[in-house]
């Protein structure tokens, strides 16, 4: 018996397949539009929910400021005076140019929060 060659499906035209397959473009701009319409709206709400963080940590550090003073000994004062200035000078040196709305700029000013943050805790 001889052997048969495996049977080949009927020739068809790719493109046509293919286009009855895939979405048109126009189609396709209005799923990209509305998955950009809900990454704006993400972003709005990563963008409130970072403001509202970073405001609640300055809050925060003013509250303790606002505390009165211990009691404590010369040697508790001096070092609340050092890390005071350090938290002015971590301030002063920020380079924010919020005009640009760069997010480095945003990290700078969580890292500054926390280290005040930080030096305050024994407070």
């Amino acid at each position: 018996m001889a052997k048969s060659k495996p049977r080949q499906p009927a020739p068809t035209d790719k493109k046509t397949d293919a286009a009855k397959r895939s979405p048109d473009e126009a189609q396709l701009r209005r799923l990209l539009a509305i998955e950009l319409d809900e990454l704006r709206a993400e972003l709005r709400e990563a963008i409130e929910a970072l403001r509202l963080r970073l405001e609640g940590q300055i809050a925060q550090i003013q509250e303790t400021l606002a505390m009165p003073e211990p009691s404590a000994d010369a040697v508790d004062r001096d070092a609340r005076l050092v890390e005071l200035s350090l938290a002015v000078t971590t301030l002063r040196d920020l380079k924010v140019k919020p005009e640009k709305g760069r997010c480095r700029d945003l990290k700078q000013i969580e890292q500054a929060l926390d280290a005040i943050r930080d030096q305050m805790s024994g407070w």
